[in-house]
């Protein structure tokens, strides 16, 4: 029966050979950013000021 997956050896290996598999630590973006970031877009600013308008006339 043939073994299935790596030899502690083979894994030791790849360990020293390419490093841990895990994912880099995102950054964390500032409120200001995110803020601006969401309207950066015209078109986006256009929607948010219909949607308001809208609200607006529905009171």
């Amino acid at each position: 029966m043939a073994s299935k997956g790596l030899s502690a050896s083979e894994a030791q290996q790849r360990l020293q050979q390419y490093g841990r598999n895990a994912l880099a630590a995102k950054k964390k973006e500032a409120g200001r950013q995110s803020f601006l970031r969401e309207y950066r877009d015209f078109l986006q600013i256009l929607l948010k000021i219909d949607i308001q308008h809208k609200r607006a006339i529905d009171m």
